[in-house]
C-alpha cells in the first residue's frame, strides 16, 4: 500500500509526546508501528522513507532492512539505548 499523498510516509516506532506527533502528522503520512499487524507493516514498508522513534526503542539492523526506501531514522531523546 503506497500513499498517494505528496507527503512522505514515515513509521512511528514508539509512543512519542503529543506535541511531536502533531507536528509529524502535519507534515508526513504517519504509520504507527505499535498498532500495525505484520501484514499491514509489510504492505506499507516499500513506501516508508523515515522512522521516528525514542532512545529506548530498539531499531535493529534486521528491522531497518525491511524498508527499502528508508532515508532517515530520527530518535527523540538522548543517548543510544536502542
Amino acid at each position: 500500500m503506497t500513499s498517494t499523498s505528496a507527503r512522505p510516509d514515515i513509521l512511528i516506532a514508539a509512543a512519542l509526546p503529543p506535541h511531536l506527533m502533531q507536528r509529524l502528522q502535519d507534515h508526513f503520512t504517519c504509520h504507527d508501528a505499535t498498532t500495525l499487524s505484520d501484514a499491514a507493516l509489510a504492505a506499507v514498508a516499500p513506501s516508508i522513507r523515515g522512522i521516528a522513534s525514542k532512545g529506548e526503542t530498539k531499531v535493529s539492523r534486521e528491522y531497518i532492512a525491511r524498508f527499502p526506501a528508508l532515508e532517515i531514522i530520527s530518535v527523540f531523546g538522548v543517548g543510544y539505548d536502542g
